[in-house]
């Protein structure tokens, strides 16, 4: 599959940081921090042959450099396998249930940190809150964070001695943390067997206290009666729940505390739908809770509302904006009528006592009305959503009532009160949704239109005055096709909504599938079509699967299973602007898609700024199925053509498509994917990326067949590999990789972020050539932001001083990382390092394609690190041009230099077969550091060779450290291989003069991409030809003459 890029917007600057060695899940959770650092864990951290101790780390957000290391100590700790939970005061806390704490395996661990000097070292009872048995699982329940900055540590199967998982529930300080063993003494704690104290959730409150939820706990001999605590969020609770700190049931399976909500004000409400009020089982209880003194005791009719028959199950719990909270109990029964079911307005400063009854509710009339769902709205009101409501006995036509929340509502549900349906399994109020406006809409999936079944509609109503009536054409958006289903709603943060459809039929095409914008303010009313909404045009393509609104007010549609051509299941995303929607066929042009088959490209995360990733799981990276990947998109932007792959995050683990994890940076503004199955994360900056130019691990392989070769994918080119003239030249298959760093890296210098590695399959350490490589300005800028000590890169084209300080450091060897310093292995003649100084001529800024052309000859391939001159005692001089010429039968070879610091001599060194070099001259250098200074050489034996013969230049230091030239050659019979254009570089239309050491044949002008112009030249001799009006650019001229073919390189402008 190739994998998303978008037009109109930059693509996004990627930097991948691999885990150390050992790591088995790098990268499987990043956990960003309010002071903008980050924690990345790597659970299955091997150190040594120690397996799966696990490891924590902490980065600098600005920097990324490590700051710290938390680590295991016994196999299959799995330290951080539960995460990492961010504190509101930039402090961070690492959960490990799995921890050993000596022989008691799994007794857990959770560790407290600073979130900016970071916790290194082991985890051990003196830097955490431990289990002192096994299978304590410290942490297993999570960590909770309080806005006040300190949290709360679940650990539902601790053991209490004897009593196994009793439970514990720990406060701990988000300034200094909490160390030791779990105790009465540190912790709240169940003292029998199976209490499982803080088993279903840890709620805090608005006022900053948490209430504890325990509804396994034992009353004494009362089993699983429950009991629900209320702690300070500032110095926690310890000891044992009981009746004296705890609201708590007094039968079997009361189960108190099945559910808590916190209101607004501060207060909180407890469920305890099991409760059973005297023979009457499971007739449920509502107890309100004052938030800072609590409530304790046993539940009871005279401090809760309950049901009172059994099996009502009173009710499900909804907080209101106002501080109010309504009781929702669809099987409470209305005397006789069986689940007529009741929805019960309460005051969040008091609560409600009693029973309920149809004085204190809205209810049902009929068997099996279920009054109702309770819906929210923004403004406080709420809207109670009956969907099995009876006009008439089996007459399921639905119905949405719509309640002020300062007031409630009571009586019968009624048509004179509630928009309602016509028709049975009409369903009216299945599904409503609140707008940030204050207004909401109603979803009746079952709604059908006349004798249409199930088409569908979705119909705004006021938040403020509600809406009473009947659905139908003129009030609702509705389908027109059986089972049209029309439609869930996305609420947009600008208060308009979208409408999703995806079983809608195009006419004849079944489940084509629709999405459908709509203001929140009027909405839309008549029928789902193609020139109101977005659609699918194959059968199943079901346009619209997933939907998901973005930060920013607009939205991106999801559509998984959509087909390019039938079957194919590619996969599209498009993008909505929330205040205009988009309409008509789904398509390359609005859309971006995938390519192969059953890719399924389509999976949103949204960010918090707006902008979202796509994920794809079950992409295949090559043989590697279902390796996944993920591609950043703007929120901004419109999407359109097909998915490219350079954009993309790509998974490197076949089934490890499900280990991507996206979140973001909003204090520095970037994003971090973490990919656990194959050990890496990745940096993701916005808009950063220079333009044709391509990003970080970004890989090409081609092949070189006695030309150069200009490698490239679909975001950018890379880089030109050209074979050299001996027979030692590249040839066949050839990787080129470019690595972006997120700033300049740093192995005992500092080096150019954009760094290469370069590998023939064949003779990668004797193969000869020359090397382009591409840099943008933005790379030079970076470095001499974090250059230290050393000289400038060029600030821009014209800075000579900065374009003399290029230097090019060679790497021999492999190296996993492709970073300075991490190579290895080089077992080829001659040094590991080798350092380049290229000549100025060869270092070009291409104003057309706005980046910089570093060309150098290399003797063996691998990594190439950009620099500058930092120490000149290793390079004595700075070589301006070197060259080769024939003279009466001789060879001349000339050569010029600026800046000679401590230069002591050259040797000119020739080969026959471009791999073994003799001296055959020497010059002493003339050591003038403030100009240019010429030399030449005559080489009076090389009439004699009869054959071509190479040279390179050996500039040697007076402390015996030297640097190589490139290489030149010359045939015996005079015709110089060297050939050379004139002027170069050249504007269209001119006559270029050229020297190609023999009459050529053909001459031929490509391209950096190798393809041939045909009309460049338009007239030619021996000498010279006129060339044609070509764009600016870099060209190769290519010269067939009896000695073989000639290269040489010409720039127009």
């Amino acid at each position: 599959m190739l994998l998303p890029v978008f037009t109109g917007v930059s693509q996004a600057q990627k930097t991948h940081v691999a885990g150390r060695p050992g790591s088995g899940s790098f990268g499987s959770k990043i956990t960003v921090l309010t002071n903008g650092n980050y924690v990345v864990t790597d659970p299955d951290w091997s150190n040594g042959g120690v397996a799966k101790v696990g490891a924590v780390y902490l980065y600098d957000g600005a920097t990324h450099k490590l700051i710290s290391t938390l680590t295991g100590s016994k196999a299959n700790d799995h330290v951080g396998n539960f995460g990492v939970t961010a504190l509101s005061n930039g402090n961070f806390v690492v959960s490990s249930p799995h921890w050993s704490n000596g022989s008691a395996s799994n007794a857990g661990a959770v560790t407290w940190a600073n979130g900016t000097a970071g916790i290194s070292g082991k985890v051990n009872a003196s830097n955490s809150l431990v289990g002192s048995q096994a299978d304590d699982f410290i942490g297993s329940g999570y960590v909770y964070p309080l806005k006040n900055g300190n949290y709360v540590v679940r650990s539902t199967q601790w053991n209490n001695g004897p009593a196994a998982e009793a439970g514990a529930v720990t406060w701990g300080n988000g300034n200094t943390g909490i160390t030791g063993v779990v105790s009465a003494s540190n912790s709240l704690v169940g003292l029998k067997a199976d209490d499982k104290v803080g088993t279903d959730n840890v709620v805090e409150l608005a006022n900053g206290n948490f209430v504890v939820q325990s509804r396994h706990w034992d009353n004494g001999s009362v089993h699983n009666a429950g009991a629900v605590t209320l702690a300070s969020g500032t110095t926690g609770i310890t000891g044992a729940v009981s009746v004296s700190n705890s609201l708590v049931g007094s039968s079997a399976n009361d189960q108190v505390g099945f559910h808590v909500l916190a209101l607004a004000n501060g207060n909180y409400v407890v469920r305890s739908y099991g409760w059973n009020n005297g023979p009457m089982a499971e007739a449920g209880a509502v107890t309100w809770g004052n938030g800072l003194t609590g409530i304790t005791g046993v539940v009871s009719a005279s401090n809760s509302l309950v049901g009172s028959t059994a099996h009502s199950y009173v009710g499900n719990l909804t907080a209101l904006a106002n501080g109010n909270y309504v009781v929702a109990s669809p099987y409470w029964d209305n005397g006789p009528v069986i689940d007529a079911g009741a929805v019960t307005w309460c005051d969040g400063s008091k609560g409600m006592t009693g029973v309920i009854s149809a004085a204190n509710s809205l209810v049902g009339s009929r068997t099996r009305d279920m009054v109702g769902n309770v819906f929210p709205l923004s403004n406080g009101n709420y809207v109670v959503g009956s969907s099995g409501w009876q006009v008439a006995t089996d007459v399921r036509v639905g119905a949405a009532t719509w309640v002020n929340g300062t007031t409630g509502l009571t009586g019968v549900v009624s048509t004179s009160n509630s928009l309602v349906g016509t028709t049975d399994l009409d369903e009216v109020g299945g599904i409503i949704t609140a707008l940030t406006n204050g207004n909401y809409v109603v979803s009746s999936f079952g709604w059908s239109n006349g004798p249409v079944r199930a088409a569908g509609a979705v119909t705004l109503a006021n938040g403020t005055t509600g809406m009473t009536g009947v659905v139908s054409v003129s009030n609702s958006l509705v389908g027109s096709s059986e089972e049209d289903e029309v439609g869930y709603v996305v609420p947009l943060t600008n208060g308009n909504y979208v409408v999703s459809s995806y079983n809608w039929d195009n006419a004849s095409v079944k489940d084509a599938g629709a999405v459908t914008w709509c203001t929140g303010t009027t909405g839309l009313t008549g029928v789902v079509n193609a020139s109101n909404s977005l659609v699918g045009s194959t059968e199943d393509d079901k346009v619209g699967y997933n939907i998901r609104g973005l930060g920013n007010g607009n939205y991106v549609v999801s559509s998984i299973y959509w087909k390019s051509v039938p079957e194919n299941y590619t996969g599209a995303v498009t993008w909505g602007d929330g205040n205009t929607g988009i309409t008509g066929p789904v398509s390359v042009s609005n859309s971006l898609v995938g390519s192969p088959a059953h890719d399924f490209i389509g999976f949103i995360y949204e960010l918090d700024n707006g902008d979202y990733f796509i994920s794809a799981f079950q992409w295949h990276n090559g043989d590697k199925y279902h390796a996944g990947a993920m591609t950043p998109l703007s929120g901004q932007a419109s999407l359109s053509g097909v998915a490219k792959s350079c954009n993309s995050i790509l998974g490197t683990t076949a089934n490890g498509g499900w280990t991507f994890n996206v979140t973001r940076n909003n204090v520095y503004d970037y994003a971090l994917v973490g990919y656990g199955a194959g050990n890496f994360y990745v940096i993701v900056k916005d808009g950063s990326v220079d333009d044709n130019l391509a990003g970080d691990h970004s890989e090409v392989t081609e092949t070189i067949a006695g030309a150069p070769v200009t490698f490239l994918n679909d975001c950018g080119e890379v880089g030109i590999v050209a074979p050299s003239a001996e027979g030692s030249a590249v040839n066949g298959a050839v990787s080129v990789k470019v690595y972006v760093a997120n700033s300049a890296p740093s192995a005992g210098q500092p080096y150019v972020r954009r760094h290469y590695d370069i590998t023939p399959a064949s003779n990668a350490n004797t193969a000869t050539g020359r090397v382009t490589l591409f840099f943008a300005q933005s790379d030079f800028d970076d470095f001499n932001d974090n250059r230290e000590s050393a000289p400038a890169l060029p600030t821009g084209p014209t800075d000579n001083d900065g374009i003399q300080n290029i230097r090019i450091t060679q790497n021999h060897g492999t190296s996993q990382y492709g970073s300075p310093g991490s190579y290895t292995g080089w077992t080829g003649a001659g040094p590991a390092v080798v350092l380049i100084n290229p000549e100025d001529g060869d270092i070009v800024w291409n104003d057309v394609a706005k980046r910089w052309e570093v060309g150098f000859a290399v003797t063996g391939f691998s990594g190439f690190f950009v620099h500058s001159n930092v120490d000149e005692t290793v390079l004595p001089v700075h070589l301006v041009s070197f060259a080769a010429q024939k003279a009466e039968g001789n060879a001349l070879l000339k050569w010029k230099t600026t800046s000679e610091i401590n230069a002591s001599h050259f040797d000119v060194e020739r080969s026959v077969d471009g791999k073994q070099y003799i001296i055959v001259g020497t010059m002493q250098a003339i050591g003038d550091a403030n100009k240019e200074v010429d030399y030449s050489f005559t080489d009076t034996t090389f009439a004699s060779l009869a054959r071509v013969a190479y040279y390179r230049l050996r500039s040697v230091d007076a402390d015996g450290s030297y640097a190589y030239s490139h290489v030149v050659s010359l045939q015996d019979d005079g015709k110089h291989l060297s050939n050379y254009l004139y002027p170069n570089p050249v504007q269209t239309g001119t006559s270029v003069m050229f020297n190609a050491g023999s009459r050529p044949g053909n001459i031929h002008i490509v391209d950096l991409k190798g393809r041939r112009i045909d009309a460049a030249i338009t007239q030619r001799s021996d000498t010279e030809f006129v060339l044609s009006q070509l764009p600016q650019g870099i060209y190769v001229v290519k010269f067939d003459t009896d000695h073989g073919t000639e290269i040489q390189k010409l720039v127009v402008e």
